[in-house]
């Protein structure tokens, strides 16, 4: 599967004004819009918002104190590996949306031999020491 590089930076707290943003909700959300469409534009991927726990000292008494800090993630596939879009056209989706390759069919009368597998390769070569095992016990047995 890929492997992507994540990058995490804090939201805004306050908004920007822009023209027709009206209001602390649209300042805000226009805020947020420029933090996510400037990371886009340097080909980061848009995840989620996390609201996450910290544990801070705060006052001259340095006491803990327990704050939550909200941030954006952000991802984008390493440099090793590039994101591959499919290829393949919308008629070879299954009824999820997913991708697959058939397998392809056998001709009429053409006959598929199972592979032997390395168990079952395991499996005879110990019968076969079995047997000799036996059959040597045996000549022993019949010489004394």
């Amino acid at each position: 599967m890929g492997s992507f590089i994540y990058k995490v930076i804090p939201a805004p707290a306050h908004g920007k004004r822009a023209k027709g943003a009206k209001g602390i909700a649209g300042r805000f959300a226009n805020g947020l819009e420029t933090a996510i469409n400037e990371l886009a534009a340097e080909g980061w991927e848009y995840i989620r918002a996390e609201s996450l726990p910290s544990v801070e000292r705060v006052g001259i008494t340095r006491r803990k104190v327990e704050t939550f800090q909200n941030v954006l993630v952000f991802r984008k596939a390493s440099d090793a590996e590039v994101l591959e879009t499919p290829s393949e056209t919308p008629s070879t989706l299954d009824k999820r949306g997913s991708f697959f390759r058939p397998k392809p069919k056998p001709e009429p009368n053409q006959r598929i031999e199972p592979k032997a597998t390395a168990v079952e390769e395991t499996v005879e070569d110990v019968v076969e020491d079995a047997v000799e095992t036996v059959s040597e016990t045996v000549e022993n047995i019949a010489k004394d």
